[in-house]
């Protein structure tokens, strides 16, 4: 009777563990940044879409296990650049923005959602994203380079918003 119970309780941990695969944050992370890595290799590949999906939903799969993680910014930041839709990819942006006072992915979120507006020809909306930007601590760079791309991104988005303010203006005037 013993051997009974003992085989039965043996069997039933073993069904109800098998069932539950849960990893932690760092083992999900070493797997998205796999991905990610798989991704850019491939990216010019036919398959290139199913690892960018692939990545996507590693990511999105960070952000629901693990909401109050520190590395948050991160992972919505990377959602929103992998996103296929652009009101998804805008809310993983404003997202960041919502929960940081400052961090280098709320710089990039801003960036990422004045391109947006640029292109949905919002350029006052794209404007205050830039205006957002200049009242920030400008970021730390480690070399020239990293300093003169923000620049230059900055910049271009800048003359995209002036010269679309211009181009309706003179349309409005008309």
């Amino acid at each position: 009777m013993r051997i009974c119970a003992f085989i039965l309780t043996f069997f039933c941990f073993i069904f109800t563990n098998a069932q539950v695969n849960e990893f932690t944050e760092s083992e999900l992370r070493t797997k998205a940044d796999s991905e990610m890595a798989d991704y850019i290799e491939g990216m010019h590949e036919s398959d290139s879409l199913k690892l960018r999906q692939k990545t996507y939903d590693s990511f999105s799969l960070l952000i629901k296990k693990f909401p109050k993680s520190e590395n948050l910014s991160f992972y919505l930041y990377t959602k929103g650049c992998l996103a296929d839709k652009i009101e998804e990819a805008k809310g993983c942006f404003k997202e960041v923005i919502q929960i940081n006072s400052w961090s280098y992915y709320v710089i990039q979120s801003y960036i990422k959602l004045s391109w947006i507006a640029v292109k949905n020809k919002d350029f006052e909306l794209a404007l205050q994203y830039l205006n957002n930007i200049e009242k920030m601590e400008q970021p730390s760079f480690h070399c020239g380079v990293e300093l003169e791309t923000y620049q230059s991104q900055l910049k271009n988005i800048r003359q995209e918003c002036e010269k679309g303010l211009k181009t309706n203006t003179a349309t409005n005037s008309r």
